[in-house]
């Protein structure tokens, strides 16, 4: 919706050129396209960046987080060392971080209501029946841990990988379609791509990754087995070519609960135990070393998997 020409020149004095739209702009384009294409089956994509840096926040929300308007908190946000390299040297005062995340809050609460007047319009104007709505996020924030401002890409650990997964369906309970993670079990943003296919009766291409999580014959002693297994990847970019650097890389694996962390970024290895220490405070990796060598043969073959399909 970004780039369509009906709010492509809206809002300009953000100073935020095309990137960033208000939400309310979005989400009004995105009924009208829903209410227009109501009888076809439809897949609609609506990208929010309110709640990504720098976030957008409103009058009110400005001045709850001690700042005169929107114009002054977003000149404070610009100031703030946001995390874009490894920089271990980084450092933000207490105030600063108090009134980061006071913003990063606000920014949440307006999409909150936003989403809700949303949700609201979708069931008054019936593009509900027969759809299924999913909310999610594609990395949380950092705030100070592990040293990071932010959510730079070299940096895997579990406070930017842990993210919503919101989803409504019209007619049935949405627990009878998605099954839900449980403590040693997991579900990954790949998996809905297969799973919504799935649902659908539409076959996935060999080349994508991900399993639908699906009940099959709507019995539930036939349930698929949620992922036990969790990869997540991130790489290196090239700021002058913008392309993805794959010489230098970072891969985590999540094995029940164990997690390893190959960096090749910043040349670390790390291996937690996130149920005892899930803020990634104790690295194991001297301590624990035959578990960190079998998920390392595991990523070992994800890595030849990724190769084949390439």
């Amino acid at each position: 919706f970004q780039a369509e020409d009906g709010i492509r020149d809206v809002e300009r004095s953000r100073g935020l050129g095309d990137v960033y739209k208000r939400q309310t702009l979005i989400l009004k384009l995105a009924l009208k396209i829903m209410d227009e294409l109501r009888n076809e089956k439809v897949f609609l994509w609506v990208h929010l960046m309110d709640t990504h840096w720098p976030y957008n926040i409103s009058l009110e929300g400005a001045q709850v987080c001690g700042f005169r308007d929107e114009l002054q908190a977003l000149k404070f946000q610009y100031r703030i060392p946001i995390s874009f390299m490894n920089d271990s040297s980084i450092k933000v005062s207490s105030e600063d971080l108090k009134k980061l995340k006071c913003l990063y809050k606000m920014s949440i609460i307006q999409l909150s209501i936003q989403l809700k007047e949303f949700l609201y319009e979708l069931a008054d104007s019936n593009l509900m029946e027969n759809a299924i709505l999913i909310i999610l996020s594609d990395h949380g924030e950092s705030f100070g841990e592990h040293n990071v401002i932010g959510h730079p890409f070299f940096s895997l650990y579990n406070e930017l990988l842990t993210i919503p997964l919101i989803v409504f369906h019209s007619d049935e309970d949405i627990h009878e379609l998605i099954p839900l993670p449980s403590n040693e079990s997991y579900l990954q943003p790949r998996d809905l791509a297969p799973t919504l296919l799935f649902i659908y009766g539409i076959k996935k291409v060999p080349s994508m990754l991900g399993k639908a999580l699906q009940l099959k014959n709507n019995q539930k002693e036939n349930l698929v087995e949620l992922e036990q297994r969790v990869f997540s990847e991130t790489a290196s970019i090239d700021p002058f070519e913008l392309k993805i650097r794959k010489n230098k890389f970072a891969i985590s694996l999540i094995s029940k609960e164990y997690k390893l962390i190959v960096n090749t970024i910043t040349n670390k290895l790390e291996l937690f135990n996130i149920k005892r220490d899930y803020n990634e405070r104790c690295n194991l990796i001297y301590d624990e070393p035959y578990i960190a060598k079998e998920l390392f043969k595991h990523i070992h073959r994800y890595l030849k998997m990724l190769e084949v399909r390439s």
